[in-house]
């Protein structure tokens, strides 16, 4: 799936859907944030998305297994957390997971309106 991105929309959709499986099979049940507001625009109507086709059913389904989520639009700049793991992102050939917030990260997630 992923060798099958052709825009910027479609990245930020299936980065959400794999956040989406991550949180579930790790027992997190709440909101999400995002600074794609059509992604949160899409996902929130009853409309569908020809540029996203079948990743939005997946993340509606996902979505429908975690009963306490929804997804909710913030800006980069009150998202600092978020923007900062983006740019980090860059360096990484493969995905990386953290159980424990990176030592980097740490001071932006004291900030108000972050992750």
């Amino acid at each position: 799936m992923v060798d099958n991105i052709y825009s910027a929309f479609q990245a930020e959709a299936v980065a959400f859907l794999c956040s989406l499986q991550i949180a579930w099979t790790k027992g997190w049940r709440q909101v999400f944030e995002s600074d794609c507001k059509g992604l949160v625009e899409t996902n929130n109507t009853s409309s569908d998305s020809t540029d996203l086709g079948n990743l939005l059913s997946y993340i509606r389904y996902w979505m429908s297994k975690l009963p306490l989520c929804s997804i909710d639009f913030i800006h980069r700049e009150k998202n600092q957390a978020a923007d900062c793991l983006a740019k980090k992102s860059f360096m990484y050939n493969s995905s990386e997971y953290f159980n424990m917030p990176p030592v980097w990260l740490i001071n932006y997630l004291s900030f108000s309106f972050t992750v």
